[in-house]
């Protein structure tokens, strides 16, 4: 697979326009690689190559960033889709987006590459220590032991996640809905073994966006966040069957722009019919949801 290669990978999801997109951005060279895995291991999905939506993002000016970061290090695994019942693992994190206000851009950045230790091997020596039990008096097995062999069993590279809400009415602050979206995270939480905990940027702020806008981990950096493969499958992969019940999902749309700010629309609990209503002189002829809000246009 792409992991133990020096390249670096950027799994994304993006709210823009009240809209939620899966991107995934690689090295040119790699193209054929990327969409053969992509399309083995999902063969219904739909690859369209498309303008770089950060760009999107960072058009708002009031800006709130930080990242997420393991607590326990690369040892202990997260909870990984195994540990879900017919329940999509990222069905927290869409469905917060989901429901999020048009003045409002959201950004989750996973940037990955092959990590600069021999962290399986590292695993595998502490998975097999005795350890020394002060009750009983002799010496057992690693009481973490099957943790640690379930993080080795994949191969895996280093990653960095990053999150970034802009805003485009100076009225909003993006910080807490910031907070917000790192605290979805939680429904990766596994008791015995990992969680995720939000990073505020205090120093060197410009320095974190200009990794986010480039994409980029540097070589000695996040040494100890090391996830795996089914670890990444959990946390970024395209949208299902599972998440099907939640409106706004890109289901093979093309990314756009806003819409015009004089599109002629009306919220459907409005009788536009009326004689005082604005809009009687606008033949309506459809419905949708526009905005989070049912409306005839």
């Amino acid at each position: 697979m792409i992991f133990g290669w020096s390249a670096t990978y950027s799994f994304e999801i993006y709210f823009l326009n009240q809209t939620v997109y899966f991107c995934l951005t690689y090295p040119t060279d790699k193209v054929t690689l990327v969409q053969s895995l992509l399309t083995s291991s999902f063969p219904q999905i739909k690859i369209q190559q498309t303008t770089d939506p950060l760009t999107i993002v960072l058009k708002n000016k009031s800006l709130a960033f930080g990242e997420i970061t393991l607590t326990s290090g690369y040892y202990y695994p997260i909870k990984t889709y195994i540990d879900f019942k017919e329940v999509d693992p990222l069905s927290s994190l869409i469905g917060f987006l989901s429901k999020q206000p048009a003045q409002l851009s959201y950004l989750v950045q996973i940037v990955l590459t092959a990590s600069s230790i021999n962290w399986q091997d590292q695993l595998m020596t502490e998975a097999g220590k005795m350890h020394y039990d002060s009750t009983s008096g002799r010496y057992t097995q690693n009481p973490h032991k099957m943790l640690l062999l379930k993080k080795t069993s994949f191969q895996g590279g280093k990653v960095a996640i990053r999150l970034l809400v802009s805003s485009g009415d100076k009225n909003i602050n993006p910080y807490p809905f910031l907070l917000n979206l790192a605290g979805t995270f939680g429904s990766f939480s596994l008791g015995e073994g990992n969680q995720f905990s939000f990073k505020k940027s205090v120093f060197f702020k410009d320095f974190l966006l200009e990794k986010i806008k480039k994409r980029k981990i540097r070589y000695f950096e996040k040494q100890n966040q090391i996830l795996n493969a089914q670890e990444l499958a959990t946390i970024w992969h395209p949208p299902g069957y599972l998440l099907s019940g939640i409106k706004n999902i890109a289901w093979g749309k093309t990314l756009k722009g806003e819409p015009p700010e004089n599109l002629p629309v009306a919220l459907i609990k409005r009788t536009v019919l009326e004689k005082d209503s604005p809009y009687k002189n606008i033949n309506f002829f459809a419905k949708t949801e526009f905005k989070n809000k049912e409306t005839i246009f």
